[in-house]
């Protein structure tokens, strides 16, 4: 037997065995649940870590005129399809309004 302090509430204890560290079962119950905590935390900032990376490449991934339109319409809170259609509008209405143009030069002429 051996003269030990225990690891979480620092008491003096004999050893019953020689890997013994805590002095009861209630001081290694709570080492573990520290430990496993420690290991739950280390491990979700492992994936949160991991997802940032993922995000990253996914982003450098697709780069086309489609990714282009795609993010013109999320800053102007559009979906893809809603842009579309905003654009082909915006495209009706010049042409409509070159073509009132292009009919009172004919007159005047």
């Amino acid at each position: 037997m051996e003269k030990r302090k225990c690891k979480v509430c620092g008491d003096t204890f004999f050893t019953n065995r020689s890997t013994q560290k805590y002095c009861s079962k209630e001081c290694y119950a709570e080492a573990r649940k520290k430990k496993c905590a420690d290991r739950y935390q280390r491990q979700k900032a492992k994936r949160e870590k991991q997802k940032k990376v993922e995000k990253k490449v996914k982003k450098t991934k697709y780069t086309g005129e489609l990714a282009k339109y795609n993010d013109e319409a999320k800053q102007m809170g559009l979906t893809y399809g809603q842009y579309m259609i905003f654009l082909q509008t915006e495209k009706d209405r010049e042409e409509r309004k070159n073509a009132k143009q292009n009919i009172k030069k004919v007159e005047v002429c």
